[in-house]
């Protein structure tokens, strides 16, 4: 009796349960998203084995985001609403359970798609897991691109990736790497405007400023 007294009051602001299709209402999610709680309704996850190779049963995992730290038993009482759950787990770690929803950071397991990731009420899914994580190879990419594109102007490569729907480069663009994406474009903008004049048959060097002056 005291160890679930204990575990009715332990407390998190995040907790994560497993969704099972099969045992949960027709609309659990509209349930879910009734309660307007933050929070991340994953891909659904119909291609995980289990360690000797059989299939797992599809599943998702659900995320919810409370304003200030609740109880195990609020919490279970919240998720029992949708019916099928295992039994709720505190989340120690946020970015990385937001992450686990597409296997990101397990090359082993099959890699769901981000865009089936469902934010519910404020979350933002791709700004959570890019807190505290390593979103160099993404910046990377988006530079490669880029060049390959050979843009130059902030308002083109907006253009270009909302056009495509390129949400990972849009939310690096005008949310993450802001600053980084704009210098970055401001020089190469730069250069190809020196690399024009050096072109020139007719420039010199101002010995004073170092600026190159056409004749």
């Amino acid at each position: 009796m005291e160890k679930s007294q204990e575990k009715n009051k332990k407390k998190s602001r995040n907790w994560q349960a497993v969704v099972y299709p099969e045992s949960a209402p027709e609309d659990w999610q509209e349930i879910l998203k009734s309660l307007t709680i933050p929070g991340f309704i994953s891909p659904l996850h119909d291609k995980d084995k289990q360690p000797d190779g059989t299939d797992k049963k599809p599943h998702y995992h659900v995320i919810l985001i409370w304003d200030g730290p609740t109880t195990y038993k609020n919490a279970k009482e919240t998720f029992d609403l949708i019916g099928g759950v295992m039994q709720p787990i505190p989340i120690q770690s946020l970015t990385g359970a937001t992450r686990y929803l597409c296997h990101m950071d397990d090359p082993d397991k099959y890699q769901y798609s981000s865009d089936e990731v469902q934010s519910l009420f404020g979350a933002d899914f791709f700004d959570q897991i890019a807190k505290n994580a390593n979103d160099s190879a993404s910046l990377r990419k988006l530079f490669q691109f880029i060049r390959e594109e050979d843009i130059t102007e902030y308002c083109d490569l907006i253009d270009r990736i909302d056009e495509e729907a390129m949400d990972e480069y849009f939310r690096l663009a005008t949310k993450i790497s802001t600053i980084s994406i704009q210098a970055y474009l401001t020089s190469r903008r730069n250069k190809q405007r020196d690399l024009e004049i050096l072109e020139k048959s007719y420039y010199f060097v101002d010995k004073e400023t170092g600026e190159i002056m056409e004749v």
